[in-house]
């Protein structure tokens, strides 16, 4: 009989964490980078150079993440896509923490078009504008 108690523990504690898995469904669809909204804010912030604007504007808006709701991001860039699962860490009416596998946080902030990202390697005041398409 014990043995039975044991697996039926185990069974129990399975199914509590994969029911735990935290998801915000404002994440859930496709985002796409908004280059001339991202320069705005960068450019309105005066922590960067005219040089360090152009190479950054290079980057922005080649980048498309299309959120699942198991938690996987499939992200587009340049050509190349690949797929990263994340966590969610924390979830506030407007806004949420991410974490993906490799360890970088992102703090998204939601607005009605989409959301601002901060974090991952890029220091503050540094933040990239996303916006879904519907």
């Amino acid at each position: 009989m014990h043995r039975y108690e044991n697996k039926i523990v185990i069974i129990l504690f399975f199914l509590i964490v994969s029911c735990s898995v935290l998801h915000d469904d404002r994440l859930s669809g496709v985002f796409v980078s908004d280059q001339q909204t991202t320069l705005t804010y960068l450019r309105n912030t005066g922590n960067y150079t005219a040089e360090h604007l152009s190479r950054i504007s290079q980057l922005l808006g080649k980048m498309q993440i299309t959120y699942k709701n198991n938690n996987i991001a499939i992200v587009e860039f340049d050509g190349k896509t690949h797929q990263d699962k994340f966590k969610v860490i924390e979830i506030f009416p407007d806004y949420t923490t991410i974490e993906y596998d490799q360890c970088s946080q992102y703090k998204i902030i939601f607005e009605d078009d989409g959301y601002w990202a901060i974090g991952g390697i890029m220091p503050p005041p540094y933040r990239e504008k996303f916006k879904k398409i519907k």
